[in-house]
């Protein structure tokens, strides 16, 4: 039930509550499909923006019918529009991709899986917390669900570097901080501890630039001996 509650959430976030249903039935069709984590992810986006179409559709109905839109129309349309799209249009093609992925990892050995490693790692500091760092996650989440648990590991030493980084560097380097920047050094403990990597803010005025770079060259290196 992973992947129906977690496309239910997804729909819910971009349409509250009325998106709730069409995402779990989307997420449903995609699990019952073998499309995986993949096909639940495109469901709970499908389904939230398509219940927000019908928001808009359905705004010129009389007002007496606005008490059972969220409850009733909302819901019952989008389950219906999300259903039909991902049996005839999204599930085949992202259960051949999801298969594809399968195959690939559980083929990854040596040089390969240290290469994937590098990839995972850089994408996981580069943007802290941004749509690389997201997709990086979504990719190790849908390896665990191959049985392969390697490149998730990899995303989890990548993400946790960069604020331990920090942290360790603050610490044992005082001088080379000022006193506000050791004071935000000392969370990033925490943050590295905790797998959060959105830790950015530190920079201040400094070189952002210079500091992800660094970031990136630990994760790539932590990640690539988790590949290895």
């Amino acid at each position: 039930m992973l992947v129906p509650v977690l496309a239910g959430f997804i729909a819910s976030s971009i349409a509250d509550r009325p998106g709730f249903a069409p995402g779990m039935v989307g997420g449903l069709l995609a699990a019952q499909a073998n499309a995986g984590f993949l096909g639940g992810l495109i469901a709970g986006f499908l389904a939230g923006y398509v219940v927000l179409l019908l928001r808009k559709l359905f705004s010129k109905l009389p007002q007496t019918l606005d008490g059972i839109k969220p409850v009733l129309l909302y819901p019952v349309f989008g389950m219906l529009i999300t259903g039909f799209i991902m049996v005839f249009l999204v599930n085949e093609p992202v259960t051949a991709i999801n298969t594809g992925l399968t195959n690939w990892l559980q083929g990854l050995s040596g040089t390969n899986a240290i290469f994937l490693g590098l990839i995972l790692g850089g994408m996981m500091a580069v943007d802290m917390g941004g749509p690389l760092n997201k997709a990086a996650f979504t990719f190790g989440i849908a390896a665990i669900e191959a049985s392969s648990f390697g490149p998730h590991a990899a995303v989890m030493a990548g993400g946790m570097v960069p604020p331990l980084g920090i942290a360790f560097a603050t610490t044992f380097f005082k001088s080379k901080f000022s006193e506000m920047e050791r004071k935000s050094g000392f969370t990033n403990y925490f943050m590295g501890a905790s797998f959060i990597t959105e830790s950015h803010s530190f920079c201040g005025g400094g070189s952002i630039a210079g500091y992800r770079q660094q970031c990136c060259w630990g994760s790539d290196g932590r990640s690539a001996v988790n590949g290895f």
